[in-house]
């Protein structure tokens, strides 16, 4: 009975210190991959969105959907959840809005990969979050949370949003990233 309890006492050791190393390895490559996919996601955006911004040029105006938000030539329509038509609901016109932003928001974790008191007390990074910020003339500003994972249709959602924001001469700007990552992105002649 000794050499059970000490066999799984070292088998419990051995998987904890494991763990903490693994989790702790875990905690360190995510960021740098958020980090890499949300600056991707910004150069095919842009990419997109330039492309779309020449289509108005030729009188064509498409509409951008994706999840419960949806962006036309008559602004920014948001479906209040659970709702699956629009019915009559009214988009927030494009004269009502001042400004887009595309917004790359860190991630921390207050608890480390050990249980001590100097652990708990420090703040991890444990990935990052990509935003649209659309800024309207009266009320706060709207935070649109875009997945960094499988989002082909909300990047094309962000595309259609900064191509419409641009073509209604709207403020476009950039939070958190790293400028020397986007400045060859965002300097095609219309952005």
């Amino acid at each position: 009975m000794f050499v059970i309890g000490l066999i799984w006492s070292v088998f419990y050791l051995i998987s904890r210190l494991t763990g903490g190393a693994r989790r702790q390895l875990l905690l360190q490559k995510n960021p740098v991959q958020a980090y890499t996919i949300c600056h991707d996601m910004l150069a095919g955006m842009v990419e997109r969105a330039y492309y779309l911004f020449q289509a108005f040029a030729e009188q064509k105006y498409p509409v951008g959907k994706w999840d419960r938000y949806s962006v036309s030539p008559n602004g920014l329509l948001i479906l209040p959840t659970g709702v699956t038509t629009p019915g009559l609901l009214a988009p927030i016109d494009w004269a009502h809005i001042l400004g887009v932003g595309v917004e790359m928001r860190p991630l921390y974790s207050y608890t480390g990969a050990t249980d001590t008191k100097w652990s708990k007390m420090a703040r991890i990074n444990i990935g990052y979050q990509f935003n649209l910020l659309i800024v309207p003339t009266q009320g706060e500003t709207i935070t649109i949370t875009l997945p960094i994972h499988n989002s082909e249709s909300a990047l094309i959602f962000g595309a259609h949003t900064l191509a419409y924001a641009r073509y209604y001469e709207r403020r476009t700007t950039m939070v958190g990233f790293d400028k020397g990552l986007t400045r060859p992105i965002v300097h095609f002649s219309m952005f």
